[in-house]
Parts: structure tokens; sequence; C-alpha cells
């Protein structure tokens, strides 16, 4: 029996490795290594592991990733549990679009730039340099796309919550269907799927909370300068 691929030896960095393309041969002899082990490294039973290996992997349904010297196999079954994941899902999105409708209105606040341009020292108005100046045009401009990426990620997250009643009364048929799971369900064949929108909610909202924290960073350094320096 062969041993573990490189990618897949114990104490390398490879945990969460997926096997690619040009993995795939490796995965498989990988998997075939791992039966041998757990059935106590018998003899002269090479051709039985790797037949049983080659079986798991050609199935469409089954994934396989290594992780320190370990492959791990799961099933995709669109059957089971799909209310329970559905609802998670729900729940995940609802959570996230509360937090950026609040997100949104501490903006109104934070964007409240009263006389940006200039400050006082003892009452008496002093001019910014320039790079203050500049960076409090930085500070429009972050609030600004951090609010759209707020509100882009909402409308996602809107269409997917309202995507998910119907999702809920779809069931998989077919067994490409059956072996996939929630995030292939697409009510129409014009609508995105699941999948596509929740990742585009999630990544809108990190790109929202991205440049919410440049845009506090930013604040705070220039507001540390205007008290402490001018």
């Amino acid at each position: 029996m062969k041993h573990l691929p490189k990618w897949l030896v114990p104490g390398l960095d490879n945990d969460n490795q997926s096997a690619g393309e040009g993995e795939r041969r490796e995965c498989r002899q990988a998997r075939a290594y791992d039966l041998w082990e757990k059935a106590g490294k018998p003899n002269g039973r090479d051709v039985e592991f790797e037949a049983q290996a080659e079986a798991e992997f050609s199935d469409s349904g089954v994934y396989f990733y290594g992780r320190r010297g370990t492959i791990f196999a799961y099933r995709r079954d669109g059957t089971a549990n799909t209310k329970d994941a559905l609802s998670f899902l729900k729940d995940w999105v609802t959570a996230l679009i509360q937090l950026e409708t609040g997100a949104l209105a501490v903006f109104g606040l934070a964007a409240g730039f009263s006389g940006i341009f200039s400050s006082t020292v003892s009452g008496q108005p002093a001019t910014l340099p320039i790079w203050s100046k500049v960076a409090t045009i930085g500070e429009l401009l972050l609030i600004v796309v951090a609010g759209f990426s707020f509100l882009a990620s909402m409308y996602f997250g809107i269409t997917l919550l309202s995507a998910l009643p119907a999702a809920v009364q779809r069931v998989p048929v077919s067994v490409s269907a059956r072996q996939s799971d929630v995030f292939s369900i697409s009510n129409e064949p014009f609508q995105w799927s699941i999948y596509l929108m929740g990742e585009r909610f999630r990544v809108w909202f990190f790109r929202g909370v991205i440049c919410f924290g440049i845009f506090a960073l930013i604040r705070l350094i220039d507001q540390a300068y205007r008290t402490l320096i001018l």
C-alpha cells in the first residue's frame, strides 16, 4: 500500500486542503491507504481497498478533504434536514440584516461632519493641514462605500429570505439534486441559487465591515490629532 501523498503528510500545514483536479488520483490513493490502516494493515488486499476508495470517490455526492494526515469523506444528502438547514440560513441572514440596519443608523450619526475642514484652538479658528483634509475626504468616501455595501448586502439578503418559503417546498427528484445541499436550490430557472445569493450577501457585508473599520480608524487618528496637537 502506498504512503500518503505529501500534501496529506501529518505535521505539515495542510488544514482544510481540498482535492483539486490534479490531486484526485492522490486523494483516492490516500483514501485507500486510510481504509487499509483502519482494517489493521492486512497483506494482499490492496486491490480491494483501492476499489472501495474508487467507488466512494466516483459518487458525485461524496467529497473528501485531508487534514493532518487524515482523510475525511462526507456525502451530501439533499433529502436530509432541508427545513432545518433553511431555518438556520434564515436566522443567520435575519441577524445580519438587523446588524446592517443598525450600522446604517450609526453611519448617519458618524457622517455628521460639522466643520470638517476646520478646527478651533482656544475658541479661535485653526487651519487644518492638507493631510487632515485629505483624510477627511477619505472618511467621507469610506462611509459612502460602506453604506452602499450594506445596502447591497441587505438587497441580496432580503432576496434570499423571500426565496426560502418556496425552497422549503422543493423536493429533490433527480440524482444530482439528491446529492446536493440546500445551497444548490434555485426556485426558478431564471433565479439565482441560494448559494449565489448567500455568497453575494456575505461578500457585500464584509466589504461594508472593512470600509467602516478603516473609516473608524482614520476618524480616530484625525480626531486625536485635532484634540491633542491643534
